[in-house]
């Protein structure tokens, strides 16, 4: 690409450089404008205002529940455990991209201009390689930890602990920062005359082969290579955990409690693995074609695709809250347990009502919890406060009243040190 001081023949054809993650596209003139005609297609169509607009909403659910999986993974002792301080980090990239990156995005998207500074263009996208470069060595991580407590539980045991995940989170980080590190000197600001003056803010390289190795390197380090870990980890641990209950038969509730609940969290990691492929391949495969081939059919067709698999990745930060609030018990009852108002599901029965089932079916002499098996009745307990705090496994909140009911506020397992969600 042209330096910012050589402008001659790059401002008929250049728009705008809108994705820092990937290689800087150029869009030319569609076959149907006379040559030497340039076309702004962000000028010309709807994305100046739709795609702000779609961003906005990602921001919104982005921001609404990332900051949710922060908060319940913070506040709750229970939800502090290995698998979930790595959870707790993606929320935080997320979360981070969400806020840093995102707004600048949709204002060039809607203003087709950079208004926001030299030292602003540097870290803008220099950040947004970052945290792109942090979710895909977190995923890394987060895979290599359940396929080591899974297939090597007892020699995993000293070392999966919170403070192995704080140290392995932080040097992602600091990786990711290192990573991208060519970005923040790259990216400049400068200005052209694409119809009018403009300021541009894109990477510029003395080298395009250096260019164009650096985009493939990071894409094989924080794309391929974090998901050929994730799917040979996740084979070996669904062939582990499915295959167990053929080979050694489960003799025992706790056996089998254990079992599911391990189940459990790897459809999550699993989850949460497929989602950031189908967000992310699209967007990586079309910008090594650019960066790659030459030829790029530069049409208002391929532009829209661009454009919509750019939404698709940035959409990814929005959805892993979704993931945990769909498959994850227990961060579905943390979040109904800080927001009881927001997220209101109590029932109540009345106290007669009760009295009467015990009658009936006295062969019931426990509780059920929340995986579904009995526990002894001295589990639960009637109390007059709002919400009780308890060490027992499993427990049951139940709130009473001077009148005649009884309201259930929940039935939940409090975690030992092992992986719930």
């Amino acid at each position: 690409m042209a330096g910012p001081n050589d402008t001659t023949g790059l401002l008929d054809n250049v728009t705008w450089e809108l994705d820092s993650f990937v290689t800087p596209n150029v869009i030319q003139s569609t076959p149907a404008e006379p040559p030497g005609v340039a076309v702004d297609p962000l000028q010309l169509g709807a994305e100046a205002w739709a795609v702000p607009l779609v961003f906005s909403i990602i921001t919104l659910v982005g921001v609404t529940g990332n900051g949710l999986v922060i908060y319940v993974i913070a506040r709750y002792g229970q939800m502090k455990t290995v698998t979930n301080y790595y959870l707790l980090n993606l929320a935080v990239v997320d979360l981070s991209f969400l806020v840093c990156c995102v707004p600048f995005t949709a204002i060039i998207f809607a203003t087709n201009d950079w208004m926001f500074g030299k030292f602003m263009c540097k870290f803008v996208f220099y950040f947004m390689q970052v945290t792109f470069t942090a979710t895909g060595l977190t995923l890394a991580a987060l895979s290599l930890d359940r396929y080591y407590a899974i297939i090597h539980p007892i020699g995993s045991m000293y070392y999966r602990t919170p403070r192995t995940a704080f140290l392995v989170n932080t040097v992602v980080w600091a990786a990711a920062f290192v990573l991208a590190s060519p970005v923040a000197v790259a990216y400049q600001q400068w200005e052209g005359n694409f119809q009018g003056p403009r300021t541009y803010c894109t990477d510029q390289w003395s080298n395009q082969y250096w260019r164009k190795a650096y985009w493939v390197m990071m894409v094989v380090l924080c794309f391929v290579i974090p998901l050929a870990v994730c799917t040979f980890t996740s084979a070996h641990v669904f062939h582990r955990l499915w295959k167990k209950t053929t080979i050694q038969p489960l003799v025992t509730t706790n056996q089998h409690r254990a079992l599911m609940r391990k189940r459990k969290v790897c459809r999550m990691v699993v989850a949460v693995v497929v989602i950031f492929t189908i967000c992310w391949a699209p967007n990586h495969i079309i910008n090594l074609w650019v960066l790659l081939d030459n030829n790029f059919p530069e049409t208002w067709v391929m532009f829209g695709v661009k454009v919509a698999a750019l939404c698709l990745s940035y959409a990814n930060s929005s959805i892993n809250p979704l993931i945990y609030a769909f498959m994850g018990e227990n961060f579905r009852k943390r979040f109904k347990k800080a927001f009881p108002k927001v997220f209101h599901s109590n029932r109540v029965i009345p106290l007669g009502a009760a009295r009467s089932a015990r009658h009936v079916m006295p062969v019931i002499q426990g509780v059920a919890n929340g995986n579904g098996f009995l526990q002894p009745p001295e589990a639960c307990a009637l109390i007059g406060e709002a919400e009780r705090a308890s060490s027992k496994d499993d427990h049951a909140d139940i709130k009473g009243t001077k009148s005649d009911r009884v309201e259930v506020i929940s039935i939940e397992p409090v975690h030992r040190q092992a992986d719930t969600m």
